[in-house]
């Protein structure tokens, strides 16, 4: 995925946990990983990495 660059400047610290992408601030797609909130960049990725979750 590649980044939106009208928020270049406004990104979260940490990278998209199941790209590595940046995450943009003020977006909140997260997954329970490992019993954590992890970040995602985007719907897509947070849906890939719920299914990748919920398959044990």
């Amino acid at each position: 995925m590649s980044s939106n660059p009208l928020l270049s400047d406004q990104q979260d610290s940490q990278g998209c946990f199941h790209c590595g992408e940046p995450v943009p601030q003020g977006l909140d797609f997260k997954v329970i990983i490992d019993g954590e909130p992890r970040a995602m960049c985007c719907p897509g990725c947070q849906a890939v990495a719920r299914t990748i979750v919920d398959s044990g």
